[in-house]
């Protein structure tokens, strides 16, 4: 890899992120199930074979539009990541890198700390308003769209200096709270989702994660 393609991928990387924001973040809408039906991923089927059987498997969630789809999915959503209709001895993939990462699984804890006081610092929280927790998936994945947009934006700028920085951030961001956890996100998934399609996002999840991993090692190398 070349210097110069580092910016391409930090595009395609941003897309992709923003991507698995939108569907970790709350239930489809129907115009999402509709633009996802119609998107074409196979783009990244070369990145890693279970990005092609994650979205495969996507599809074929997807194979009718309309409203019952849309409840079929919500309820899936609801029964996975909100633990909805849920029995004391089922496990659910509660969305939050605390749950995973702390001795108690309990949400906010240090990683939610964490998460938050680097957001904080590059000035990219979540809405407070929300008040959902910080170390939530979703936004911790729209956290690295936006880094990567804002790479680009420096080398664009001529700031070299702070595309550096920012790449570091996003770097070391990945490494202490996305690969530290997300396996055992994936794997509690597709122990407890009832879609194919929801199956397929997490096989989408894990197999973008993985590549990416390597992905920042080979721009790591190519920006020495």
């Amino acid at each position: 890899m070349e210097k110069a393609d580092v910016g391409q991928l930090m595009a395609m990387r941003e897309s992709v992120y923003r991507l698995l924001s939108s569907l970790y973040f709350k239930e489809l809408t129907l115009d999402q199930i509709k633009f996802l039906r119609e998107t074409d991923l196979s783009d990244l089927d070369e990145l890693d074979p279970l990005l092609a059987e994650g979205a495969k498997n996507m599809r074929h969630g997807l194979h009718r539009v309309n409203e019952g789809t849309r409840e079929d999915l919500a309820v899936d959503y609801a029964h996975t990541f909100l633990a909805a209709g849920t029995t004391k001895s089922e496990n659910r993939a509660c969305p939050y890198e605390s749950v995973f990462t702390s001795r108690d699984g309990l949400i906010m804890q240090e990683a939610r700390d964490n998460v938050y006081r680097i957001m904080l610092a590059e000035h990219l929280e979540p809405n407070q308003n929300l008040r959902i927790p910080e170390d939530h998936i979703a936004f911790i994945f729209e956290f690295v769209a936006n880094l990567c947009a804002r790479y680009n934006e420096a080398v664009e700028a001529g700031d070299e200096a702070e595309a550096m920085r920012l790449f570091a951030v996003q770097r070391d961001f990945f490494n202490d709270h996305i690969a530290s956890w997300i396996d055992q996100l994936c794997d509690a998934i597709e122990g407890c989702c009832r879609t194919d399609f929801y199956r397929g996002v997490s096989q989408m999840t894990r197999g973008f994660v993985r590549a990416d991993g390597e992905m920042l090692k080979e721009m790591e190398d190519a920006l020495a």
